[in-house]
């Protein structure tokens, strides 16, 4: 079957899009497979060493990203196109397009091994529900599962990362009670096996609008196995009541240290092992660099 030569335009566009597709398209499979394989490895360690030596790599700011990745694009497009030039790529429909879907094939099932098999994914925060502790943007490294959601054994005290009921986006939040545990509520001050929990004022933070515009107060909880963090109330004559629970053999209570401004087992009921993918051990990068290497 007669050749069809590459067009230099459209392997630049496709390498611009979604990197090596241009290099697919021509059919330089090598090519691509050496860049994906040194692009890999590149990665991991930059992923690796940064959950070592938080933030790493995350301590980059977007406006020195950004234009990385496009230099990076922009310089495979030059190449693409230098390549497409060439005679040597000039192949067979079937043959071109053939090798296109067999690489992203080949992509996709390592995106997913990599994600399924990862045992320290990172997770961005990307709501309120946390706050004070964590705040939109933070960055923690999780053990556990990414893709696949494997059941999680965690302590009081931790924040995990977890499903809801019917859902499959990840929400974090923290374990305050686990298996076999009697949980109440005396006002909005959670009550563990008959005992209310160790609470102390913390101070205040700066009202806002939707706060109503009254400061915001601050409270340290401790739980009985010393696990201690801060949580924020919205000021309010009369705190919301919960209904008691007693938690099964493998069941947990999770709450949002954004007390009145989260969706958690308050509303969903306790949470099974299986619904919990993973544990956060450490900020890899917050708002605050103290903490990044600490346990959330």
């Amino acid at each position: 079957m007669q050749g069809n030569k590459a067009r230099p335009f459209i392997a630049a566009a496709l390498n611009v899009v979604m990197f090596p597709l241009g290099y697919l398209y021509l059919g330089a499979w090598r090519f691509a497979a050496i860049l994906l394989t040194a692009s890999f490895v590149v990665f991991g360690i930059s992923y690796y060493w940064s959950i070592a030596n938080p933030p790493g790599i995350y301590a980059l700011p977007s406006q020195i990203i950004a234009p990385i990745c496009f230099t990076i694009g922009f310089a495979s497009a030059i190449h693409a196109f230098t390549l497409g030039r060439r005679d040597e790529y000039a192949l067979s429909l079937p043959k071109r397009f053939g090798g296109m879907a067999l690489g992203l094939l080949v992509l996709g099932v390592l995106a997913l091994l990599v994600r399924a098999v990862n045992p320290e994914p990172v997770y961005s925060v990307s709501s309120e529900a946390m706050q004070p502790t964590l705040k939109k943007g933070d960055i923690l490294a999780v053990h556990g599962i990414r893709a696949l959601c494997r059941p999680a054994r965690p302590r009081l005290g931790d924040v995990v990362n977890w499903r809801r009921p019917g859902q499959p986006l990840r929400y974090l939040d923290r374990v305050i009670a686990g298996p076999g545990d009697s949980l109440s509520f005396q006002g909005r001050t959670p009550v563990l096996n008959g005992r209310p929990v160790s609470e102390q004022a913390a101070g205040v933070i700066a009202a806002t609008p939707i706060s109503g515009d009254i400061p915001i107060d601050l409270a340290r909880e401790t739980l009985p196995d010393g696990a201690s963090y801060i949580v924020q109330h919205f000021p309010q004559d009369i705190p919301n009541a919960y209904p008691s629970v007693r938690l099964g053999q493998d069941q947990w209570y999770l709450m949002g240290d954004n007390r009145e401004d989260a969706l958690d087992s308050r509303q969903y009921g306790p949470v099974s092992s299986s619904a919990i993918c993973g544990v956060a051990f450490e900020y890899v990068r917050a708002h605050d660099p103290h903490l990044n290497g600490k346990k959330p």
